[in-house]
């Protein structure tokens, strides 16, 4: 076949009739790849690192197989964090953090090769301080993916993480989805109608335009069925409990929430607020509601401005005494521009 296309090969740089391969820092066998012996006993052996050059050195190798570690995000961040600047200190921590990610190197389970014409199976899962991602085909893994949540998104409701987990899966697992139908299975149930929900800040607008183009289906998977995205994901919560819990939003909490729709200023505000939880210091935005100086944000949108001023001044507390009476009691609890009812 070489010859008649008048194509050569250079024998020394070739095998024929392999059972299996080397190739690019892998061992690929049949249907599984795995990591080359050689590259488990240069991490084995690495010696520890004396400057960020070295610290660089040993992350850039073992992060290039990371797919094949659960929890490789969180037993790398002690490293991680001495990348900061001025942040290269030593200590006793970060040495077992050294020692511990060295061991999990050498354990690297097998993983399957992809058959792009079968579909994929994505299982992910957020929590307080982590996203786990599990990439799987006919049962089997293929890749691991999880990393920490970074300071400035923890402060998101925890539909805004699980939704982050979707666009982050994406984004590291493109080049195994796209052009292909794959499920998505998560323990979140309101992400199955994520395409049909109104999308209430401008992050969440900014993530959806991620997922656009792709053939998918999101599937809901009972959190004592998703255990191994769990895992991955809880992992970072070793020094620290997850007190999180979802629970039912109450109509009159949506509407508060929908009124930062058209609500310029609110919407400026939250997007400070989901990308630096310090940005405004009087601010704060917890399970998408804003808060003012400890007062719940009214925004502009919708007639919530007109229930609430009704409610009170309908209320017992509230005795019917009138407009500017029941602005006057409402601005006591709520931050609002009641302009145009008074």
């Amino acid at each position: 076949m070489l010859r008649e296309n008048q194509l050569f090969a250079k024998l020394t740089k070739c095998t024929f009739e392999q059972s299996q391969v080397e190739y690019l820092g892998h061992i690929i066998n049949q249907n599984i790849v795995s990591v080359d012996p050689k590259k488990i006993k240069a991490m084995q052996n690495w010696p520890i690192p004396k400057n960020l050059k070295q610290l660089r050195s040993f992350l850039g190798l073992t992060g290039y197989y990371r797919k094949f570690v659960r929890g490789y995000g969180s037993l790398a961040k002690p490293l991680t964090d001495l990348l900061k600047k001025e942040g290269f200190v030593w200590s006793e921590a970060v040495e077992s953090a050294f020692n511990h990610l060295k061991m999990a190197m050498s354990t690297t389970p097998v993983l399957a090769m992809p058959d792009f014409d079968r579909p994929f199976t994505v299982e992910t899962d957020a929590c307080y301080g982590g996203l786990g991602v599990i990439l799987m085909q006919k049962g089997r893994p293929i890749a691991y993916y999880s990393t920490a949540i970074g300071p400035g998104k923890l402060g998101l409701s925890i539909y805004e993480k699980e939704l982050l987990v979707l666009v982050s899966t994406i984004s590291k697992l493109r080049h195994y989805l796209k052009g292909h139908h794959f499920v998505i299975k998560t323990d979140h149930q309101s992400l199955k109608f994520v395409l049909e929900q109104r999308i209430t800040t401008p992050l969440q607008q900014k993530w959806l335009t991620k997922l656009m183009g792709l053939d998918y289906e999101i599937q809901y998977k009972k959190g004592i069925e998703n255990c191994i995205a769990d895992a991955l994901s809880r992992r970072f919560e070793i020094a620290e409990e997850c007190n999180a819990v979802t629970t039912q939003i109450p109509a009159w909490v949506q509407e508060v929430i929908e009124s930062y729709e058209g609500d310029q200023v609110a919407s400026n505000i939250i997007q400070s607020l989901t990308l630096d939880s310090n940005a405004a210091t009087d601010y704060k935005y917890h399970n998408e509601v804003l808060r003012y100086k400890g007062k719940l944000y009214i925004g502009a949108s919708g007639g919530i401005k007109r229930k609430l001023i009704q409610c009170i001044h309908d209320s017992q507390e509230g005795g019917h005494l009138g407009i500017q009476a029941s602005i006057h009691r409402a601005k006591q609890q709520f931050y609002c521009n009641f302009t145009g009812l008074e």
